[in-house]
C-alpha cells in the first residue's frame, strides 16, 4: 500500500550474542538486575496510561508516518458498510443542499451572497459540486455549448463573423465563472485571453462581485454570463458588462429556460436593445436553457440600462417545491 523506496535505510549489521558462563554477579549485571526490578510491570504501565491513550510510536519515525497515512486514507475512503439505499439517500441530501443554496442565490443580492460565501467558503464548494452533479442530467451543459461556439468562432476570420478582437487578441470576461472551465479549454491559445470572476478566488479566478468589476471601461471583447444572472440585482451585472465591453464587442448569455415566458423573452431582448445591445443570435433548441448573443453598439450606456429603463423584466427565480 505504501512505497518504502524513499526511506533511506542504513546497512544493518547482524548482532552477535556471545554466551557467558554463570558466575558471580558483576557490577554491570547487578545494575541490569536493578533496572529490571525498578521497571514497572506491564500491567502497572497500563494502569498509568491515561484513558483513551495508546502506546506511542517514535514520533518522527517511518512507522509513525505509515500509521498517520493509513488513518488519513481510512477517513477519505467511503464507508464500506453503506448500503445502496444509504448511498442514494446521501446523494439526495447533497442535492437538497444544492437546491437550498441555489434558491437563496436567486432571491438575495450579490453583496449578500458574497458575504455568505466569504464567511462560509464550504457553502461555495458545496454549491459548485452540486451544480456539476445537476448538469450531468441535462441534454447539454451550457458551458459545453459556449466552448463549442468559441472554438468555432476563433477558427473563423474576423471579417467572416470571427471573434471580436484588438490587435489580434480576443479578451473574454467570464462573469460568474465557477471553476473557470471555459478558459481551461483555451489555455494554449495565444489569441484568446480570459478574465475569470466569481465570489471566491482560486488559481485562475479573481474574487469579485460582478455588479462592480475591477476592469476598466471598454477593456474586453466578450462578456459571458453562463447561468450567472442570479441575484435580485442582476441588472447591475448586465450594466457592468455594457461598461467593460468595447464597442462592437459582444455579450453572451445562457440562462435557465424556465425563468422566461415567451413574453419575457421579448421584453428581455427589448430591454437590452434600448441600452445599445443588438441581438445577433438566439438559440432556443435546448430544453434547459436559452442562449442569447448581443453586439454592443456605439453609444451603448450602462446608465441608460439602469436609469432609463424602468420596465426591468423580472426573470423568474429558480425555486423548488417543498417535499
Amino acid at each position: 500500500m505504501f512505497a518504502v523506496d524513499e526511506w533511506a535505510l542504513g546497512k544493518v549489521e547482524p548482532q552477535v550474542v556471545s554466551k557467558k558462563r554463570k558466575g558471580p554477579a558483576t557490577t554491570d549485571t547487578l545494575s541490569n538486575d536493578s533496572a529490571k526490578r525498578d521497571k514497572p510491570h506491564k500491567t502497572q504501565r497500563k494502569r498509568h496510561r491515561t484513558k483513551g491513550s495508546s502506546p506511542t510510536l517514535a514520533e518522527d519515525g517511518p512507522a509513525a508516518r505509515v500509521v498517520a497515512e493509513e488513518t488519513r486514507e481510512r477517513k477519505k475512503a467511503p464507508d464500506p458498510m453503506l448500503t445502496a439505499l444509504q448511498t442514494k439517500m446521501a446523494a439526495k441530501l447533497s442535492g437538497a443542499r444544492f437546491r437550498m443554496i441555489n434558491e437563496m442565490l436567486y432571491t438575495t443580492s450579490s453583496s449578500e451572497a458574497a458575504s455568505m460565501f466569504q464567511t462560509q467558503p464550504d457553502v461555495y464548494s458545496d454549491y459548485h459540486a452540486g451544480f456539476r452533479q445537476q448538469v450531468q442530467t441535462w441534454p447539454e451543459n451550457p458551458t459545453d455549448f459556449i466552448i463549442r461556439n468559441l472554438i468555432q468562432r476563433v477558427n473563423t476570420p474576423k471579417e467572416a463573423h470571427g471573434l471580436p478582437s484588438k490587435k489580434g487578441i480576443c479578451t473574454v470576461a467570464d462573469l460568474g465563472c465557477g471553476d473557470a472551465r471555459i478558459s481551461t479549454k483555451f489555455s494554449s491559445r495565444k489569441n484568446v485571453r480570459f478574465y475569470n470572476f466569481d465570489f471566491l478566488p482560486s488559481r485562475d479566478v479573481v474574487a469579485a462581485d460582478i455588479s462592480n468589476l475591477p476592469l476598466k471601461s471598454s477593456s474586453v471583447d466578450i462578456a459571458i454570463f453562463c447561468l450567472s444572472l442570479m441575484g435580485t440585482n442582476y441588472s447591475d451585472f448586465l450594466g457592468e458588462a455594457i461598461r467593460v465591453v468595447r464597442p462592437n464587442g459582444e455579450v453572451w448569455i445562457a440562462e435557465i429556460r424556465s425563468r422566461f415566458t415567451e413574453k419575457m423573452i421579448e421584453d428581455f431582448v427589448g430591454w437590452l436593445s434600448r441600452s445599445g445591445l443588438q441581438l445577433k443570435n438566439m438559440n432556443r433548441d435546448n430544453t434547459m436553457f436559452v442562449y442569447f448573443e448581443f453586439k454592443k453598439q456605439d453609444g451603448s450606456s450602462r446608465d441608460v440600462l439602469l436609469d432609463g429603463n424602468p420596465e426591468l423584466p423580472k426573470l423568474k427565480a429558480c425555486k423548488y417545491k417543498k417535499r
